[in-house]
């Protein structure tokens, strides 16, 4: 039940702040996410042209391993990103630095202990990524060189998830571009030029990320403004050290694990169709694979951009703006798919083409499996939203449940029996029906175990949330903002029965502040936009307020700088009990707390 009639006030709560903020990060993390997809399709059209098919299917019998190495990487990245953004969303900025120490350092240590274990076995595994002679050679020299980069091949993606989480989105996006143009640029030196065959793909895939990890070291040198930095990691702090490593393992665990259970699911379905259907087989899906690929950029870019987001609404427990920010992802993500499946539907002899498939009895058996196939691209996109969305709020079981039914314990089965009824066709009808009933499964599940009227669907959220006394959003602030906001909000504090006195000190606390926020000299002339929340907990008034302005710390200026209103921070000082001041991705937060009085 509200407290208050919406039609009493100037303003409403809307999600255009967060939206501009979510399209700020979602260019720069789309283009990364686009240049990392395109570069595993463009390295597998130029390995097919230069070197030909049996090479470009080598390089798709290697993904596993790779999905794996990257695997040992999102545990460490995602949960970090996610843990670091929740952190600065409940201003502990302490605990945000000791995430991002940690999760680099496990990185590096692992990325090591990978390279030895697995570099003097890599005939072994190219043993068992493949019966056939004449492809194991070449799946060997591809995974010899790409075991010795693992260091390089890991620390690229953990960075990109934390520097997002920091609000430097372009950066992250920056490291990861230069990355996969340098992997392409110098598959054309290693192969073409030098004519080092197959290994020079894996080493241009090496020496690509080791260039791009130059702009994570530029930005961590910069002077630029920034929210983490590096700890100390003593002796003393081992135990609290190894904690911090079990958290990031077991937020990130979903996506891990997810990327894990993908790679089962490509060996199985590589193994499947080698045996039944034979190379030809193996060639479609690998074409398959590389379109799944091209739409995944679009997904993982929806989805990157969301769990940095929600998990600062989450540490911040602003549940009206997470709806926001999912609905909106959601949308994006579902229209941008629905592009990609029509195209894959109208030109899939031109997609084969360009990996090189030309022969006309191979394109007659592979435009109906690639149809068949696109259409199981939008119940991805809903599954892969839901995943990363679960491990934003941290509902690890929803979400490791939703990897494994849709990494596994469905597809593996289901894809087995349909082969043998459908043959080659049952395998991509399987991945059609897999994802809906993944996901129908978590809904029955969410249905059964939780009442429906304290959650809000499927998102696991609360529907009202009490100690919310006070929610709008000033799209632009303007001179008359601060006076309305502060006559609205006490207002909505005296409905709620607070003491004159309480609601005179709030108030006037938000009036300065807004005030201020808008003579600021770096706000001088832009346009900028605030949400502003008031929370009432136990015996204190919580006033937050976000803005996208410039830089303003309340709490650095003093009464002899005369640049604005100064008197007013003063005023402000005296008024409340406490002021922080932190930049959550990107966005300033302030939090005003004020003691009640009685």
């Amino acid at each position: 039940m509200e407290l208050y009639q919406k039609s009493d006030f100037r303003y409403s709560r809307n999600g255009k702040l967060l939206y501009y903020k979510y399209k700020e990060f979602f260019w720069p993390t789309m283009l990364a996410t686009v240049s990392t997809s395109m570069s595993v399709i463009v390295d597998s059209i130029i390995v097919g042209n230069l070197l030909g098919l049996n090479e470009m299917t080598s390089v798709n019998l290697c993904l596993p391993v790779m999905q794996a190495i990257l695997t040992c990487a999102l545990l460490f990245g995602i949960g970090a990103s996610i843990l670091v953004a929740t952190s600065l969303g409940r201003r502990d900025t302490g605990r945000a630095n000791l995430i991002f120490t940690t999760a680099i350092l496990a990185t590096v240590i692992s990325g090591i202990v990978l390279s030895a274990v697995t570099v003097p076995f890599t005939e072994t595994i190219a043993g068992w990524l493949t019966p056939d002679n004449t492809l194991q050679p070449l799946v060997a020299d591809y995974l010899r060189i790409l075991f010795y980069g693992n260091v390089f091949i890991m620390i690229i993606p953990v960075s990109s998830y934390i520097l997002r989480a920091d609000g430097a989105a372009r950066t992250a996006s920056l490291m990861l571009i230069v990355s996969n143009v340098a992997n392409l640029l110098l598959d054309f030196l290693f192969i073409g030029y030098f004519g080092m065959g197959i290994g020079g793909s894996a080493l241009a895939t090496v020496c690509g990320f080791m260039i791009g990890i130059g702009i994570t070291v530029f930005y961590l040198c910069s002077k630029q403004k920034r929210g983490l930095h590096f700890v100390t990691l003593g002796i003393a702090p081992l135990c609290e050290w190894l904690k911090c490593v079990w958290l990031l393992i077991k937020t990130g665990c979903p996506g891990g694990l997810s990327s894990a259970l993908i790679t089962l699911k490509i060996l199985f379905i590589n193994t499947l169709i080698g045996h039944s259907f034979g190379n030809q087989g193996l060639v479609v899906f690998t074409v398959c694979l590389s379109c799944l690929s091209f739409a995944s950029m679009f997904i993982s870019g929806t989805a990157g951009t969301m769990v940095p987001i929600v998990g600062a609404l989450y540490g911040e427990r602003d549940f009206w703006g997470i709806r926001s920010i999912f609905k909106y992802a959601l949308r994006i993500a579902l229209i941008i798919n629905t592009i990609s499946v029509l195209l894959l539907e109208c030109f899939p002899g031109t997609i084969l083409s360009f990996f090189g498939v030309v022969s006309p009895e191979i394109q007659a058996t592979s435009i109906p499996s690639l149809r068949l196939f696109a259409v199981s691209l939008i119940g991805v996109t809903m599954t892969f939203l839901f995943l990363y969305y679960y491990m934003a709020i941290q509902k690890r079981y929803y979400a490791n449940l939703l990897s494994v039914l849709e990494g596994a314990l469905l597809i593996i089965p289901i894809s087995w029996i349909l082969s043998k009824i459908a043959g080659i066709n049952g395998v991509w009808i399987a991945f059609i029906v897999v994802e809906p009933l993944s996901l129908g499964l978590i809904f029955l599940i969410i249905r059964k175990k939780n009442n429906k009227d304290s959650f809000f669907g499927f998102l696991q959220l609360p529907k009202h949330v009490q100690e919310v006394l006070y929610d709008v959003s000033l799209n632009v602030i303007t001179q008359n903002d601060a006076s309305q906001v502060s006559e609205d909000s006490m207002l909505a504090l005296s409905i709620r029965g607070t003491s004159k006195e309480n609601t005179l000190k709030a108030g006037i606390a938000i009036e300065e502040i807004i005030d201020n926020i808008f003579h600021y000299r770096g706000n001088t002339g832009r346009a900028v936009g605030m949400d502003v929340r008031i929370t009432e907990v136990e015996k204190e008034i919580v006033i937050a307020l976000r803005d996208n302005g410039a830089h303003f710390n309340p709490l650095e200026y003093l009464p002899e700088e005369k640049e604005f209103s100064i008197d007013g921070i003063t005023m402000l000082k005296k008024i409340a009990r406490e002021i922080t001041y932190n930049q959550v991705i990107g966005l300033n937060q302030t939090i005003i707390i004020i003691s009640k009085t009685i």
